[in-house]
C-alpha cells in the first residue's frame, strides 16, 4: 500500500532582513486524501492548509512571522519583510486523511542576516605621503549581522595580517554589530611606484555553511583529557602540555584540513572567542588547496579555569559571500616631482601654449593670405 511521502521542504539558511522569503513543502500523496499542511516556527504553528475547509488557508499572528495569504498556498508560503524575530526553526507537517492518517515532518533552521546599509568609513589618511612615512589608518564598518569581516588592500593587494590590528566590535540595542580594523605600515619606494597609493577596505558578510571543532580540556592537577576522535574536517590542535597551572605559558597551534575555499580559525576560551592579544596569526596556504593556521598564545590567569578545568577550543568554519562594499582612499605621492617623471599640470600646459603662440599666429597669416 503507498502513502504520503514527503519529497522537499525547503527554507533558507540565510534570510535577509527587509526582504521576503519562502517556505516550499512539497509531497507526494500517492492514494492517500491530504488532510492538512502546517507550518510551525520554533514548535508554534502560524499557518495551515486543510482542503475541505473554507477558506482551506489560515494563519496565526506569530512575531517576525508576516504571511503574504494572497501569494501562499498548500504547503507553499511566503513571508514578507523578514526581520530579526523571523530567525528561527522551521517545521513543515503535512497529514493524510483515513486510512492511513500517515504524518511526514521536516525541518530546518532560518537565520536571520542584517546587510549594511553603506560602505565602510575610512579614517585618519593625509592629503600626502612620503616613502618612509608611517601610515595609520582605521576603517569601520556599519551595524550588521554578523559584524562584517573587514579586509585592507593596498594599490589593490592584500596586506600583510601584521599590518592589521583589529578593533573592539561595537554594538547597538538590537544586536546589531559594528567590526572596525586599522591599517599601520611604513612606506616603501614600492607602495609609491606610482603618483598614488590607494588604500581600500572591503566589507564582507558572509553565511557560514560549515564548522566542525577540536577541544582540549586541561585542568590544574590533572593531565588533559585526550583529544576526541576526530572527522576528516576537523582542525588540529598542537603544542599542548598535560597540565597547566597559573603564570604558566600557553602556546597552541591550530591547523585546519585543506579546503577548496579559504577557512576561517576561531579561537574559544570556556566557550568564549579569545581575545585578540592571545592570538597569533600565519599566512594562508593557497596551494595546492587552502588551510588555515590559527595560534592561541597566553599566561593562564586563576580566571581562565571553571570548576578547576580550562576549555580551549579551536573551531574551523567555510562560508560563501552574501555582500560585500567597500571604500577607497587615494593619496598623493609628496615626493613623485623629485624622480623627474612628472605629470602635466595646468600650468605647464600654459606655459607650453606661451611657447607655441608665435608659431600658430603665423600659420593663421598664411592661411589668411592663400584665400586671398
Amino acid at each position: 500500500m503507498s502513502c504520503l511521502r514527503l519529497l522537499e521542504m525547503s527554507a533558507p539558511s540565510a534570510a535577509i532582513h527587509g526582504r521576503g522569503m519562502w517556505l516550499n513543502c512539497s509531497f507526494d500523496l500517492e492514494s492517500d486524501e491530504l488532510y492538512s499542511v502546517k507550518w510551525y516556527k520554533n514548535d508554534t504553528e502560524f499557518y495551515r492548509y486543510i482542503p475541505r475547509d473554507r477558506p482551506p488557508a489560515q494563519n496565526y499572528d506569530l512575531p517576525g512571522v508576516v504571511v503574504d495569504m494572497a501569494r501562499s498556498r498548500e504547503g507553499h508560503v511566503f513571508i514578507s519583510s523578514v526581520n530579526l524575530s523571523t530567525e528561527g526553526n522551521y517545521r513543515c507537517e503535512a497529514s493524510a486523511e483515513a486510512p492511513s492518517f500517515q504524518t511526514v515532518v521536516q525541518e530546518k533552521e532560518v537565520k536571520v542576516f542584517v546587510i549594511p546599509e553603506h560602505p565602510p568609513t575610512i579614517r585618519g589618511t593625509r592629503a600626502k605621503y612620503g616613502v618612509g612615512e608611517r601610515v595609520d589608518v582605521s576603517c569601520r564598518a556599519p551595524y550588521s549581522l554578523p559584524a562584517a569581516k573587514l579586509v585592507w588592500l593596498v594599490n589593490d593587494q592584500e596586506v600583510p595580517f601584521t599590518d592589521v590590528r583589529e578593533l573592539e566590535t561595537l554594538y547597538d540595542s538590537e544586536g546589531l554589530q559594528s567590526s572596525g580594523a586599522v591599517l599601520s605600515f611604513t612606506l616603501r619606494p614600492h607602495h609609491m611606484a606610482g603618483s598614488w597609493l590607494r588604500l581600500k577596505c572591503v566589507s564582507v558578510i558572509s553565511e557560514v555553511y560549515l564548522t566542525s571543532s577540536e577541544e582540549l580540556i586541561v585542568g590544574d592537577t590533572e593531565p588533559s583529557i585526550p583529544y576526541p576522535e576526530t572527522s576528516p574536517d576537523s582542525p588540529v590542535i598542537n603544542g599542548g602540555q598535560h597540565k597547566y597551572r597559573i603564570n604558566d605559558l600557553v602556546n597552541l597551534t591550530c591547523r585546519s584540513a585543506e579546503y577548496d575555499t579559504p577557512p576561517e580559525l576561531t579561537w574559544f576560551i570556556n566557550d568564549k572567542e579569545a581575545r585578540p592579544e592571545y592570538l597569533v596569526r600565519y599566512e594562508l596556504q593557497r596551494y595546492p588547496r587552502y588551510a588555515a593556521s590559527l595560534g592561541l598564545r597566553f599566561r593562564v590567569r586563576p580566571e581562565h579555569f571553571e570548576d578547576e578545568r580550562m576549555h580551549l577550543r579551536c573551531t574551523v568554519s567555510l562560508s560563501h559571500v552574501l555582500n560585500t562594499s567597500s571604500a577607497e582612499a587615494s593619496i598623493k605621492n609628496k615626493h613623485r616631482t623629485m624622480s623627474g617623471l612628472r605629470a602635466p599640470t595646468d600650468d605647464a600646459s600654459n606655459e607650453g601654449m606661451s611657447i607655441l603662440a608665435p608659431f600658430l599666429s603665423s600659420l593663421l597669416i598664411c592661411f589668411a593670405l592663400l584665400e586671398l
